[in-house]
């Protein structure tokens, strides 16, 4: 049970919503972000409602059909999730989810920088960042990160996502899960 409160968690996180500005017909797996590389792995530590959720770990595998895809696997199973680069945007899609793509992180994101996207049912989810070179400790170290807020019409809480340039996704808090980097391995 708690794997699949995690799971939707990750479908929430990275799968809500489609953008506009969407090109699912891209086939680019170049990317300038140096933590998108094929062989990169990260392991999270989950804990939802303060009890410990397991692992999740992401891998990326292999250039698709539209981006690269990434391997979620977490105790119970696994998901794939396809990202690709535009418009200086890492856009994911979780599950090959009916929204489509979202944008996910943005490359040389400065504070007050927002952008925002309607899912399907017309909820506008957006995502502001409110800090740069901010210090996040989490079990695989200290981290230099930017930080988003990401807010919904459609959802009481807020999440919030800190990024580091060469790493990653450090740690995700969504108020009731939170995802925190336990290591990395990088090909």
């Amino acid at each position: 049970m708690k794997f699949k409160i995690v799971i939707l968690a990750l479908l929430l996180t990275f799968s809500c919503s489609s953008n506009d500005n969407n090109n699912e017909n891209s086939n680019s797996c170049e990317f300038d972000i140096p933590f998108v590389v094929q062989g990169n792995k990260w392991t999270s530590n989950v804990t939802t409602f303060g009890f410990d959720g397991g692992q999740i770990e992401n891998e990326v595998m292999a250039c698709g059909d539209n981006g690269l895809e990434v391997v979620i696997t977490g105790p119970t199973g696994s998901i794939t999730n396809i990202w690709k680069q535009e418009d200086g945007y890492l856009w994911t899609n979780a599950n090959n989810a009916v929204e489509g793509f979202n944008r996910f992180y943005k490359i040389n994101a400065e504070v007050g920088d927002v952008f925002t996207y309607n899912n399907n049912e017309g909820a506008l989810y957006t995502t502001e960042v409110i800090a740069v070179d901010s210090t996040i400790t989490v079990p695989a170290g200290t981290f230099i990160c930017d930080v988003y807020k990401k807010t919904s019409t459609n959802v009481i809480n807020e999440t919030f996502t800190m990024w580091n340039h060469d790493v990653g996704q450090v740690k995700s808090d969504s108020g009731f899960t939170v995802f925190e980097l336990a290591s990395y391995n990088f090909d």
